[in-house]
């Protein structure tokens, strides 16, 4: 009787023991880099934001400052390298930075450091016009820190993030007060009479609204009296400034017409009309009444 010898395939043997080897390697590697993260948070500085501001705002743009604060939590000093991050106005990116830094954190102490950029509107606004109709706008800034611990446990990066709604600024308004006869000379071959465009300019900003040009037409009585622009207007925050354009009529024709003048009110209104030049070459169209 013969017997037959088992035959063995050492092909499956090893396809194991690749895989046992592979899940130990893949296991022992886990292991370690949640050793080396435990770690590397040990020795990790803790980062918190101190601080969300706006350092200065105009129609133009505004400031944004962040301020941070690093905690140092061993006890010796260690370095802050790096700063990387996005800035984003309405989800719109407006700049990113990665830049070396320098910044020493003492032993078991605490240092600040500042992210400051200018968002201009024309950076995230397609419509200029539009955007002074909103209410606000969310700035947002997100990225990395990166301390240097030392030369055997190397540097580590830490995330920060923070968001601010920002206001638009409003645009002044204006409104009509008056339009006062001061003088008349009637003698000389051109005649001539001189009035007071009485304005008021509110503005609703918690800053100083520095105004480069209020340009109007103003018509009265059904005639158009003066064209023209006041230059170079400062308008304290949350005020109602009063502004007063002198006027000087010329010509028989608008002689002739003073006493509608003097008293418009009854002899059709008037109408105003122009813009708001707050710079940047932006210019906000107003009408009244």
């Amino acid at each position: 009787m013969s017997l037959t010898k088992p035959v063995f395939d050492d092909s499956s043997s090893k396809f194991r023991a690749v895989i046992s080897f592979s899940t130990i390697l893949l296991t022992a590697l886990i292991l370690s880099c949640s050793s080396l993260q435990n770690m590397m948070s040990k020795y990790a500085p803790d980062i918190s934001l101190a601080n969300t501001d706006i350092a200065g705002i105009d129609f133009e743009g505004v400031d944004m400052l962040f301020t941070y604060q690093l905690k140092n939590n061993v006890n010796y000093s260690t370095t802050m390298n790096n700063l990387k991050f996005d800035l984003t106005a309405d989800d719109k990116l407006v700049t990113s930075v990665d830049s070396p830094q320098n910044v020493e954190i003492p032993a078991l102490g605490t240092t600040t450091f500042d992210i400051k950029h200018r968002i201009k509107y024309t950076d995230f606004a397609e419509n200029i016009m539009g955007l002074f109709n909103k209410d606000s706008f969310n700035a947002k800034v997100k990225g990395t820190v990166g301390v240097f611990i030392s030369q055997t446990i190397g540097s580590v990066n830490i995330p920060i993030s923070a968001s601010k709604v920002v206001e638009i600024p409003k645009i002044p308004a204006v409104k009509f007060d008056s339009f006062n006869f001061k003088s008349q000379n009637l003698a000389s071959l051109n005649p001539s009479a001189t009035f007071d465009l009485n304005l008021k300019v509110n503005n609703k900003n918690s800053f100083l609204a520095n105004i480069a040009a209020l340009n109007y037409n103003f018509s009265a009585a059904g005639m158009n009296v003066a064209q023209g622009a006041a230059q170079n207007i400062s308008l304290p925050a949350g005020q109602e400034t009063s502004l007063s354009i002198p006027v000087t009529v010329k010509g028989k024709e608008l002689i002739n017409m003073l006493p509608k003048l003097r008293d418009f009110s009854n002899n059709g209104g008037y109408n105003l009309n122009g813009a708001i030049d707050v710079g940047n070459n932006i210019k906000i169209p107003y009408s009244l009444p």
